[in-house]
């Protein structure tokens, strides 16, 4: 499931409600075991907080497939 919420970026109030919804909605998801395949954002903390021998796993294998970090998001070619 993805949920995509409109809001005003430049508009502080609804920047902040909305990263309060989403902490809250990761929470109650985690809580009620739901599966997250692609976390991402401020949402991925607490997912891999979760299980961090996962994290870790995830990690080396990460380092074996893209030694060189290519496909990191905040790289750009």
């Amino acid at each position: 499931m993805e949920l995509m919420i409109p809001y005003n970026p430049g508009s502080l109030e609804q920047v902040d409600r909305l990263r309060q919804l989403e902490r809250h909605a990761t929470i109650q998801l985690i809580d009620l075991g739901a599966f997250f395949s692609r976390p991402y954002g401020p949402a991925a903390e607490l997912v891999w907080a979760q299980n961090p021998g996962n994290t870790r796993l995830v990690k080396i294998i990460k380092g074996i497939f893209d030694p060189h970090q290519i496909l990191q998001r905040s790289k750009c070619l």
